[in-house]
């Protein structure tokens, strides 16, 4: 199963477009907050042919999802959230601890709009980058079983 994964687009869509549009062979799409609008927004452009997971971030004011989530891909968990209640500026700790504690071996997180990838302890820890503005990142995906294969991309 393969999933394009998306942070902090801020209302910024097109990069969104473009990335689905450059995968079209992507029906699996995770926004990690910031904006919340933009996750209404894939649901209704991109609805009916993707499935779609979101999670508030630090600007999701009155939204209705939730600050972090786990998803279920196969023998795999993933424990998606944007991070600012995990202080991952700072540092990594809770945001791995609240992973592991939850059962996932993938974490994703945004919010820094630095992409990051590590894999430590057999947890595999992303953070595809913004989306918005002038960065343009995001990351790809592909879980097989219990392999986890993680691209990190610009546009």
């Amino acid at each position: 199963m393969k999933f394009l994964v998306f942070s902090d687009s801020h209302e910024y869509t097109n990069g969104m477009d473009y990335a689905i549009e450059k995968h079209k062979h992507i029906n699996h799409i995770i926004h990690c907050g910031d904006m919340a609008s933009d996750v209404l927004y894939l649901h209704h452009v991109y609805g009916s042919t993707h499935s779609i997971c979101g999670v508030c971030g630090n600007n999701d004011y009155y939204a209705p999802d939730p600050f972090h989530r786990v998803v279920f891909c196969g023998r795999q968990k993933i424990y998606v959230t944007h991070g600012h209640r995990e202080h991952v500026k700072s540092s990594l700790y809770t945001l791995k601890s609240k992973a592991m504690s939850s059962g996932c071996g993938i974490c994703i997180f945004g919010h820094t709009h630095k992409q990051f990838f590590e894999e430590q302890n057999g947890l595999v820890i992303l953070n595809p980058g913004s989306i918005g503005y002038f960065k343009q990142e995001y990351a790809v995906i592909t879980v097989e079983d219990i392999q986890v294969n993680v691209e990190l991309m610009k546009l």
